[in-house]
């Protein structure tokens, strides 16, 4: 808590001075703000090819991903207040800041309150834990294998954090809209949030290796928290599968680059994933987009005919065996739901499309 509190202190002395450092002209562009991650640069990359004029900063460890702003964060406080003040002076030049995990350079999101004051608006972009209530997600979703905060491997920290949730805090006091990644997360923000689908990777058909099952079925499942996606059951029913004799070559991917989790999903023919949190995310995208039919979790309030029919195959880790069961022995069942990649794309993460309901609410402020 002392450690807080000197946060805190810290954070109010640069904001002080902050508002004698932001009298620059206010620019009618947008500005992402988010970690040093490929997801960021890609948005920022599709909305500037489809006319949205979009800049991007990153935040923290610094990744190899391209940014246009790239803030490192000292851990010596004098340096930490001239970064905070250096990043707010560009921060404070645009029209909308477009805010992903509620992340800003400083650790209480001081800047929140003087961009309202200049008449800056602000969307808040919930993209993970940080956005959850594990005790209230509890009450909502008590069976542990249909719930992403039991077993959690973060050990509660994104979503209990107190400074972060200070910030978070003051993130949503002066958002002006608020969005969602997915669905699920509707449940811990305000009123008025809503679902804006992720962008899909470019990728054509022709690039698509030929589905060969002479050597079995190659499944695949990436993550770098095992808790949080179901892992170890996942890893069970595998092993099960195998041990009655059915051929398949399981790879699990923990902490490895994007591009090598790119390079092995290109020789699977099914990839699993989020298992557990409700929904579906980028993982399963970009198996689709290369034209590797995704097994996830989608919860019943979620579906719809789209989804149904789509390139996702839909079960929970109770059904999970069952489910892999039935697909490795009839492959024409795996070919079924390939030939559904590029439409389930295209319906529903359009970039295009995307990209025209990302350009109304900017324009909409």
């Amino acid at each position: 808590m002392i450690k807080s509190n000197i946060v805190k202190v810290f954070d109010k002395f640069t904001s002080i001075i902050a508002k004698f450092v932001s009298r620059s002209k206010i620019e009618n562009k947008v500005l992402h703000v988010s970690y040093n991650v490929h997801i960021a640069i890609n948005t920022k990359t599709i909305l500037n090819n489809n006319g949205v004029n979009a800049h991007y900063m990153s935040i923290g460890k610094f990744n190899g991903h391209e940014s246009d702003f790239h803030i490192s964060l000292s851990k010596n406080p004098l340096i930490r207040v001239y970064q905070e003040l250096k990043a707010f002076r560009i921060i404070s030049k645009y029209k909308v800041v477009h805010t992903h995990f509620g992340l800003m350079p400083s650790r209480t999101g001081w800047e929140y309150k003087l961009l309202k004051k200049r008449g800056i608006k602000v969307v808040y972009h919930a993209r993970g834990c940080n956005s959850r209530d594990w005790q209230k997600n509890f009450k909502l979703q008590p069976d542990p294998l249909k719930n992403i905060c039991f077993d959690c491997d973060y050990n509660k920290v994104p979503c209990s954090n107190y400074i972060g949730n200070i910030r978070r805090t003051n993130a949503l006091k002066v958002s002006d809209r608020v969005i969602a990644t997915t669905p699920d997360l509707i449940d811990f923000l305000p009123s008025g949030a809503e679902h804006m689908p992720f962008f899909s990777p470019d990728v054509e058909s022709e690039e698509w290796r030929p589905f060969d099952f002479s050597n079995g079925v190659n499944i695949i499942h990436v993550t770098n928290h095992p808790g949080i996606e179901g892992t170890s059951e996942i890893v069970k029913a595998i092993d099960e599968l195998k041990k009655e004799g059915l051929k398949i070559n399981f790879e699990f991917l923990q902490n490895v680059p994007h591009h090598e989790y790119i390079s092995k999903l290109k020789n699977a023919h099914l990839n699993i994933g989020k298992m557990k949190m409700g929904y579906y995310a980028n993982a399963q995208i970009e198996s689709m987009a290369h034209g590797v039919p995704a097994i996830t979790y989608i919860r019943d309030e979620y579906l719809n005919s789209k989804l149904v029919d789509s390139a996702l195959i839909i079960c929970n880790l109770h059904t999970l065996k069952q489910t892999i069961r039935d697909y490795v022995n009839n492959k024409d069942m795996i070919l079924d739901k390939r030939s559904k990649c590029k439409d389930t794309i295209s319906l529903l993460h359009n970039n295009k499309a995307l990209s025209k309901q990302y350009s109304r609410i900017y324009n909409s402020f």
